[in-house]
């Protein structure tokens, strides 16, 4: 029993010291260096035996015989401790006993049975002393239910686990299929998403396809068609400076001189006089060819005008004409050091604005479409509505955009010349120089080509 109960102490096992680990220890200490012990039933005889004994002397305790085979067995290995059994005085069951096995409902009468039992009894000589205790010759086995109460406790807890409960297994499962659940719809939403983009990148990749055909489409036809050499030849000598001050044609009460038409050569800027001269062709043309959109051009000064001095400065530039019986009236803006130009279409109640480079102006398209309704207001006597009006400054990757700073005036007059027919605008930077040349030889001859 020492060595069940005192086996983690390292000291030696002498009397003295046995005598002091006793008197050191409480019942709680001891208690709890028993429920170390793995076996149950072990544990139990020897909390029995401690229980029992704990009244005596070390030496007493020594010489106690023992009488079930399993303590024997399990308990004390060393008989040879056991030398003689006497008679003992005492109740065989102490009070701590009684008072744990009142709190182990033990019965009464097992008890009285216990305390009145016969038991042989012998003296012996301990340690040189004569005489001794009597002691029981055998050792009452107290009824213990701690054993059936830590099984029965252990079978509790196992029944009450969660893990036992006949509804666990569905319980995973359903959460299982919570889970799947939500995988799948995570799944089915990602799909989605996926579709969607791959969606849009179609039709994105649709709409710049069609733009590449547009720019990439050869027809039978050259977009602007070479020169002859007589042409050549007219259009070199319009381009010579000397002298510059030489009138080379007058028409639409506009004079043309050599200083003027040098403009068209080289890189150039253009002058009002080109782009104005121009922009009357343009307006010719219409009137002369039957299935064009009839077209009327303003003046270069006339959106500065608009612009600053409001609409009286300007109302009178339509005295002899009806721009609301027209189909198309073309606006040159003149931005200081570039030109651009804004187109309003009757047809399709739209105010174009056409930047070579791409820039916006919603300042100049909100200015002419108040224009046309006090414009309106004014010939016609009567509010014109223009809320379904569209105003749109046309992005720069569907418009022909210039490489240079000094061609804004040529593609102004270009954009509206392929408008002016209707025609798509298929014309690009490279194409500049051979545009310059026939815009000479085009005012020379106060007539388009195409």
């Amino acid at each position: 029993m020492y060595e069940k109960v005192f086996s983690s102490h390292k000291s030696s096992k002498s009397k003295f010291n046995i005598k002091r680990l006793m008197k050191g220890r409480s019942k709680k200490t001891l208690r709890s260096e028993i429920d170390r012990c793995k076996d149950l039933e072990q544990r139990d005889n020897y909390r029995r035996l401690i229980e029992q004994y704990g009244h005596k002397t070390l030496a007493e305790t020594a010489s106690i015989p023992l009488s079930s085979s399993k303590i024997s067995q399990g308990v004390i290995r060393d008989n040879s401790l056991i030398t003689n059994i006497v008679n003992s005085p005492k109740p065989l069951i102490s009070p701590f006993v009684l008072k744990n096995s009142q709190q182990q409902n033990i019965p009464d009468d097992s008890l009285r049975e216990l305390n009145n039992k016969p038991s042989v009894s012998t003296s012996t000589q301990q340690n040189g002393s004569s005489g001794g205790r009597s002691f029981s010759s055998s050792i009452p086995t107290v009824p213990s239910r701690t054993y059936e109460r830590s099984e029965e406790g252990r079978r509790q807890r196992i029944e009450s686990s969660h893990y036992m409960s006949p509804t666990f297994i569905d319980s995973i499962i359903k959460k299982n299929a919570r889970l799947a659940q939500a995988r799948k719809r995570i799944a089915l939403e990602n799909e989605t998403k996926i579709r969607c983009h791959e969606s849009r990148r179609a039709a994105e990749n649709e709409r710049l396809e069609e733009l590449m055909r547009q720019k990439l489409s050869v027809s039978q036809e050259p977009v602007i068609a070479d020169l002859t050499p007589e042409m050549d030849d007219a259009v070199d000598d319009a381009l010579c400076l000397r002298p510059p001050g030489q009138l080379l044609v007058e028409n639409f009460n506009i004079r043309i001189t050599r200083e003027d038409m040098n403009k068209l050569s080289g890189l150039q800027w253009l002058n009002d006089e080109l782009i104005n001269y121009y922009m009357e062709l343009i307006v010719d043309r219409s009137k002369k060819t039957e299935g064009m959109p009839k077209c009327h051009a303003m003046n270069t000064f006339f959106y500065p005008k608009l612009s600053t001095q409001s609409y009286k400065s300007v109302r009178r530039w339509t005295k002899k004409v009806d721009i609301f019986s027209l189909d198309l009236v073309f606006y040159p803006i003149h931005l200081g050091v570039h030109w651009t130009l804004a187109v309003v279409d009757f047809r399709s109640k739209e105010i174009n604005y056409y930047d070579s480079m791409g820039s916006p102006n919603a300042k100049c398209l909100h200015h002419l479409r108040q224009y046309l309704s006090e414009e309106h207001a004014n010939k016609k006597g009567t509010p014109y509505d223009t809320s379904d009006w569209t105003l749109s400054s046309i992005d720069a990757d569907i418009i022909p955009q210039q490489m240079n700073g000094s061609d804004c005036g040529v593609f102004a007059c270009t954009f509206a010349e392929f408008i002016s027919r209707d025609a798509d605008l298929a014309f690009e930077q490279s194409d500049m120089p051979l545009i310059r040349r026939t815009m000479v030889w085009e005012i020379l001859n106060g007539a388009l080509r195409r």
